[in-house]
């Protein structure tokens, strides 16, 4: 995990998740199944889904978190929401 802050004006956090392989089936093509979804207008777009997966938002707003948490819903995904409060003493 990596931390760039610079006082009164924000930080950034960065990692790297290494994932394992569950399965070495070759997917096929990936730019042209990507071009044949694109040219399908009728077909439905597909979301994202990570059922039960482990997510932490945190903001100072509470506006943002019920943002994040609302647009992750339609991927089943349900982040625990915290409230960071701390930054609101230290940029007064």
């Amino acid at each position: 995990m990596e931390v760039e802050s610079v006082y009164g004006q924000g930080s950034t956090f960065s990692f790297d998740i290494e994932q394992k392989i569950i399965d070495k089936t070759p997917l096929g093509d990936y730019d042209e199944q990507h071009m044949k979804n694109h040219d399908d207008k009728s077909s439905e777009k597909k979301l994202l889904t990570a059922e039960g997966a482990k997510v932490l938002a945190v903001d100072d707003n509470d506006m943002n978190l019920k943002v994040i948490c609302g647009l992750l819903k339609r991927n089943k995904i349900f982040p625990k929401a915290a409230l960071n409060s701390l930054r609101k003493k230290f940029t007064t």
